[in-house]
């Protein structure tokens, strides 16, 4: 049921094994944080934090997985969340959200971490900017035949 729901709210989902590498292909993360032509190749056995350029990200993400049997969220299998910033293969940062829960199979631990990039801010500050510069120059758009012209 949590693999589901982490499907449903979030862009990618990876298992990870209680040394955080990704326990089994991970084809939307490949494509998540590679270029096109290097998506095909297997994530399987690679660490997490290899994606993570921030330091304190990677301390942050071990000490709350590792770490964390004081924590009774993880203890529990109840779901907490991080954020955290992942590089992909062009070095691009992408800002993000993890979901993540611990739980056992076959007597090993595991994770099971949902990863959603957060843009909403950015674009609101983005489509705000636009919007001043598109009112700077209504007669560009007036001759292009925009509908944005028109937006609020």
């Amino acid at each position: 049921a949590m693999t589901r729901l982490l499907h449903l709210m979030c862009d990618v989902v990876v298992e990870l094994d209680q040394h955080l590498r990704i326990s089994a292909d991970a084809p939307r993360f490949a494509a998540f944080v590679t270029v096109q032509e290097e998506c095909k190749r297997s994530m399987k056995g690679a660490a997490i934090q290899d994606f993570m350029p921030d330091e304190e990200d990677r301390r942050e993400l071990e000490e709350r997985l590792l770490r964390g049997s004081d924590d009774t969220s993880l203890q529990s299998g109840v779901p907490s969340i991080m954020h955290a910033v992942v590089r992909d293969s062009m070095g691009n940062h992408i800002r993000t959200e993890f979901f993540y829960v611990k739980f056992q199979y076959l007597g090993k631990t595991k994770y099971l971490v949902g990863i959603c990039e957060q843009q909403v801010e950015s674009s609101i500050a983005e489509l705000g900017t636009f919007r001043k510069r598109v009112a700077s120059r209504p007669q560009v758009l007036q001759q292009q035949g925009s509908p944005l012209l028109g937006m609020r």
